[in-house]
């Protein structure tokens, strides 16, 4: 009984408690009881990337020397999908993208089609997955490029009974004066 009990203790060794330890610290203490490493990797928000978020077998689980323990390490955050945000307001658009932890710039943009102070584009581009706290720039309508934009209804404001003679706008949201 006592030589088995000898035998089981020789061939076999607890798994070391390697948890929010650097990945590289982990497997030297693995290797060190007699273990074989593999590891996976994991997104995580909590964890750093490069640190041991679990292993399979748990610590301190007894187990044969050879057995591979693998280690989840994380890879750092989940990636974050840039929204379509596309003619939104500018207040509405920078919103919804500090939603998902971006940081959030504003740069002017002329446009014959996007109404001033909606979104034109972003860059990166709706869809791009990117870091969390990844910087997205929001290129925001300043209005028609090079064209006058005619009164919004009625006649002009410096002379009640003059009609519009400016250059007649077409396109989506347009109809003709």
């Amino acid at each position: 009984m006592v030589g088995a009990l000898l035998a089981f203790l020789l061939l076999t060794a607890q798994v070391p408690q390697v948890v929010n330890l650097p990945k590289a610290e982990a497997e030297a203490q693995i290797q060190s009881v007699g273990f074989q490493f593999q590891e996976i990797g994991e997104a995580s928000d909590t964890v750093g990337p490069g640190r041991v978020i679990r292993t399979d077998p748990q610590a301190s689980s007894r187990k044969r020397k050879g057995t591979t323990v693998s280690v989840v390490a994380s890879a750092g955050r989940n990636p974050v999908a840039i929204p379509n945000v596309n003619g939104l307001p500018a207040a509405v658009a920078a919103f919804q993208l500090q939603g998902k932890g971006l940081v959030v710039s504003q740069v002017a943009q002329a446009s014959d089609t996007v109404a001033a102070g909606n979104i034109v584009s972003t860059d990166p581009l709706a869809n791009t997955l990117v870091a969390p706290g990844s910087a997205v720039k929001l290129n925001v309508s300043s209005g028609l490029a090079g064209k006058t934009a005619p009164p919004t209804s009625g006649p002009t404001a410096s002379n009640p009974r003059r009609r519009w003679s400016g250059p007649l706008l077409h396109g989506p949201g347009r109809g003709r004066l």
